[in-house]
């Protein structure tokens, strides 16, 4: 069974939006440290994600 990952925006203009994994066009979930796309880590599941924010990575997200 998949993980849920959700973030509650709490500040700002989006204050109360609820946001999830975005997933990019390649179908695939991603990590990283810093912002920058040289720095992604492409994941296909959000379990595979859930390991990685217990490492202390990022990961980017949408407002659905």
């Amino acid at each position: 069974m998949e993980p849920s990952i959700s973030y509650r925006v709490t500040q700002g203009k989006q204050a109360g939006a609820v946001c999830a994994p975005h997933k990019h066009s390649c179908g695939r979930y991603v990590v990283s440290k810093t912002r920058f796309q040289q720095d992604y880590i492409y994941l296909e599941s959000l379990s595979e994600v859930l390991k990685y924010l217990q490492a202390g990575y990022k990961l980017r997200v949408s407002d659905q």
